[in-house]
């Protein structure tokens, strides 16, 4: 498989109804220290095993060090899932690099994941407040965040947060004003490679996908590479992140897309990213998983009652005009520049950033009941 044809899709889920919004959820990557390239395939860790790291300390200095995944939104449960190519042989329960190059699954290096979980207090303090890791071994296991993080305003009368994470009754005008004690929290993911291994003396690249999904609704997909003295006549793969973070809850009231009529004024149910430190692309939207149709709509989860809308795409990075998405060919190319990481540092590299938004005919008045809809959005290698 040659990464110059790859494409890759996640999806916005967009639910509709008359219930009550429950809040929204963001996910991103970020690179801090870490890599997306460059790990030696034909090398394991000192110590590769899994019960061991919870109270190893901090492992972000490790050569496996993947980067950070900050979170925010309510308390949630992560899934770790390998969505790579996968090994031939049996077991095939945790994550695997395999070959890419020819490519051929049955080369392979075994490895497992350790994370930790930090806060980013509202006045800037760092807060190591679970101080331990937490272990990935098996591809679908999950982690669970007790904490939720944002800039959301506590209820009156209700417990709330200041600045330095201390919780209090909010009256409305005292310093528990905050619903979360964080304003981020992220968590430092490390892979940590086994001695299950064969062939990795094949010289060239490897591969693993890791896509991370959330009980929040927000997901993301990290596409890792590692290599064995490759040879120049060996392109380099495609390193990249590629994210879809919901800005909706997990349902809506119908009164909230009844007055979004026009691409200027229309709802933001998303925000898409993508980053590489070597690699360009451009993303693009369908309504079908083929890529091919964009006829975008809202059908009922109970009946045959359906009503169109119109996608919208309004990149922020790089910063361009708005455009309503009549055609799954039309491109969105990303831009390389250096962004601030809200942990500390930058990241630099290729970016596409941009808000997703839908908006309805005028006059529209469906029946009554649950709608849904999927989104599509295509990364694609290239300018």
């Amino acid at each position: 498989m040659t990464t110059s044809t790859r494409l890759t899709s996640l999806f916005l889920a967009v639910l509709l109804s008359i219930l009550a919004p429950i809040g929204s959820a963001s996910l991103t990557y970020d690179m801090a220290t870490g890599n997306q390239s460059g790990f030696d395939v034909n090398t394991s860790e000192a110590d590769t095993n899994p019960t061991n790291y919870p109270g190893k300390g901090e492992v972000w200095t490790y050569p496996g060090f993947v980067g950070r995944l900050n979170y925010l939104g309510e308390p949630t449960t992560f899934t770790f899932t390998n969505t790579g190519p996968q090994k031939t042989t049996n077991p095939k329960s945790m994550f695997y690099f395999t070959f890419q190059t020819t490519p051929d699954t049955s080369i392979y290096r075994e490895f497992f994941l350790v994370g930790r979980a930090k806060g980013l207090y509202h006045n800037g303090n760092q807060h190591d407040f679970n101080n331990s890791n937490f272990t990935i071994t098996t591809s679908g296991a999950q982690f669970v965040l007790t904490k939720g993080a944002g800039t959301e305003t506590a209820e009156v009368g209700q417990i709330g947060y200041n600045t330095s994470g201390g919780s209090g009754t909010y009256n409305g005008s005292n310093a528990y004003s905050f619903k979360y004690p964080y304003k981020l929290i992220w968590l430092d993911i490390t892979l940590i490679r086994t001695t299950n291994k064969n062939a990795t003396t094949t010289r060239g690249y490897y591969e693993s996908t890791i896509t991370v999904n959330t009980a929040s609704g927000v997901n993301t997909t990290l596409q890792l590479f590692a290599e064995y003295n490759p040879r120049t006549s060996q392109a380099t793969p495609w390193n990249y992140y590629f994210g879809v973070e919901n800005l909706l809850p997990a349902s809506f009231p119908f009164s909230q897309l009844l007055a979004k009529n026009t691409v200027a004024n229309s709802l933001i149910v998303g925000n898409l990213k993508y980053y590489s430190t070597d690699d360009t692309a451009k993303v693009s939207f369908a309504s079908n998983a083929a890529g091919n149709q964009t006829d975008f709509r809202l059908t009922s989860t109970t009946g045959s009652d359906w009503f169109a809308y119109t996608l919208v795409f309004d990149p922020t990075l790089p910063n361009t005009a708005a455009t309503a998405i009549t055609s799954a060919t039309t491109y969105f190319p990303a831009t390389q520049t250096s962004v601030a990481s809200p942990v500390g540092g930058s990241n630099t590299g290729y970016f596409m950033e941009g808000e997703v938004r839908i908006y309805v005919n005028a006059n529209l008045f469906p029946l009554s009941g649950l709608y849904s809809s999927y989104i599509y959005c295509f990364l694609t290698k290239g300018n």
